[in-house]
Order: structure tokens, then C-alpha cells, then sequence
């Protein structure tokens, strides 16, 4: 559900401190070499995710509001991920998330007159259903459903939701194959 949000709602006290409590342990075991470290990462993310039934958490991934983000069983994130959680994020069973992937929920508003930075954001869920496999270096961006059995060719830029049994390659990413 898109929705608007002020920088006041962003800045709240409540979201500084719990943010800042994460980003310090986080910090702690953000670096750690995978898969040793593995376990650590996912302690964290236990402590502070909405739901997470998965250990494999490659190396220095970025996550921010990680109590908006849901991770279901045997799901992979590789190295150098970004997970904005901010809007929500829920990521199904048995899918895979290769290195570099952003999933971004969250834009600046611009549609005031004024800086783009006093005017709060407009956030909304990424959801990417079971058994999906997101390429290197696939950006996703706020409101976007992935259907389940799909891949997400390297590089893709995903901006519209992506039908059950696809494939998309592209900026902006488009079907290049259905298999029904």
C-alpha cells in the first residue's frame, strides 16, 4: 500500500534510537567472511527483522528499518545486497538473491515546490514470491510484486510487478519468456 511519509515520521526518536541499536551491532557482524559468519548475521537479524527463517546472509549487505522485512525458509542473500526496508519488504521460500541487488522502497516526493530534500517520501512493499531467482546487480523498486517461479535476469531494473513463471532482462525490465 503506497503511502506518504514526512521526514518528521522518518526522524522520529523511536526510529533513531532502534535504528541506531541495529546499525551497531550490525556493524559488528556486517564485514564478518561468509559462510563462518553466517549465523551471526542472522542472530542480529533475528533480534530485529518482522520474520526470518533463513541463514544465509552473505557478507557486508546494507539493511535499513529491518523490522519492516520478512524472509521466509531456504533463502539466499549474497554479498553487497541492499534491503530498504522502510515500505516492507517480504521475500518468499527457496529464493535465491545474487550479489550487488537492491530492493529500494522508499523515493524522496518532488511534487511540492521547495527542496526535494524537506519533502518526505513515498514508500510501498517489494514482495517476491517462492522460488524466484533475482540476478547480480537487479535493482527493484517500491510496489513491485515478483511472481513466484520467476527469474530476474543481471542488471534488470524492475519497476512493474512481474507475472507468475516469468523471465525479465532489461532497463526497465521486460517478460522475454512465460513458461505456463
Amino acid at each position: 500500500m503506497r503511502k506518504n511519509v514526512t521526514n518528521k515520521q522518518m526522524k522520529s526518536t523511536y526510529n533513531l534510537l532502534r535504528s541506531g541499536v541495529f546499525a551497531m551491532l550490525w556493524g559488528g557482524v556486517k564485514y564478518l567472511p561468509s559462510p563462518w559468519f553466517d549465523f551471526l548475521r542472522y542472530i542480529v537479524l533475528k533480534l530485529f527483522c518482522k520474520s526470518i527463517h533463513s541463514m544465509y546472509l552473505g557478507e557486508n549487505i546494507t539493511i535499513w528499518f529491518p523490522w519492516n522485512i520478512s524472509i521466509g525458509r531456504n533463502v539466499s542473500i549474497n554479498n553487497s545486497c541492499t534491503l530498504d526496508g522502510t515500505g516492507g519488504i517480504v521475500i518468499g521460500n527457496n529464493t535465491r538473491i545474487a550479489g550487488n541487488v537492491g530492493l529500494h522502497t522508499a523515493d524522496h516526493r518532488y511534487d511540492a515546490e521547495g527542496l526535494i530534500r524537506k519533502q518526505g517520501f513515498v514508500i510501498d512493499t517489494i514482495k517476491i514470491e517462492d522460488n524466484v531467482w533475482v540476478g547480480y546487480g537487479v535493482n527493484v523498486v517500491k510496489g513491485v510484486t515478483i511472481g513466484r517461479n520467476s527469474v530476474i535476469g543481471c542488471g534488470a531494473v524492475v519497476t512493474k510487478d512481474v507475472p507468475n513463471n516469468s523471465v525479465v532482462v532489461g532497463n526497465p525490465a521486460k517478460i522475454i519468456k512465460r513458461k505456463d
